[in-house]
């Protein structure tokens, strides 16, 4: 019997719901890409060299799956989303593309060196808003940057599995793009 190679690297970065390590958050998700390689990472975002820690663990993943940076989706909450944002955006390798959970709403970039698949989930809590949103939705859009985005109820005590089957609509999506990263992604 022979087994098929993995059609995507998932890449965690973090826990994405509150009590659970991204150990969890991995089994979780891998109803929604079953042919996908995932690999949980807690990284160490308040040191400096986030970036550059994530990205490690992304050659090291890849290596380790046999599949390529632009075979690979990041996945992260909170500033772990963010930091998925920015290695999609500006890191080193053309990505396959990022979703983030609640990142902060800044929209800090000013240009893309490649053009992921995005996707956003944000929480209708107190600290972000609709408008928020829609700005960072439009300063992707200027960027040239694929992105759907999805404004979740506020948090709640159900909130856990509502979020991680968002998380797996968006996943499943992404994972379905197997081969076309190349199309996407350009200096």
């Amino acid at each position: 019997m022979t087994v098929d190679p993995p059609s995507a690297l998932v890449l965690v970065l973090g826990a994405l719901v509150d009590g659970a390590g991204p150990a969890f958050a991995a089994r979780a998700l891998r109803a929604a890409a079953p042919r996908a390689a995932i690999v949980a990472v807690k990284p160490d975002l308040k040191k400096a060299g986030a970036l550059q820690r994530i990205e490690a663990a992304l050659e090291a993943a890849c290596a380790q799956a046999g599949l390529t940076p632009a075979e690979t989706i990041l996945v992260g909450r909170g500033a772990a989303g963010a930091l998925a944002l920015e290695a999609a955006l500006v890191g080193a390798h053309a990505l396959r593309g990022a979703i983030a959970l609640d990142p902060p709403l800044e929209a800090g970039w000013t240009e893309a060196r490649w053009r992921p698949r995005i996707r956003v989930l944000q929480h209708a809590d107190a600290d972000s808003s609709e408008a928020s949103l829609m700005a960072l939705v439009d300063a992707l859009h200027e960027l040239e940057v694929e992105v759907r985005c999805v404004q979740l109820p506020p948090h709640g005590p159900a909130d856990q599995a509502g979020v991680l089957r968002a998380i797996g609509v968006f996943l499943a999506e992404l994972v379905a793009y197997a081969g076309d990263a190349g199309g996407q992604n350009g200096a």
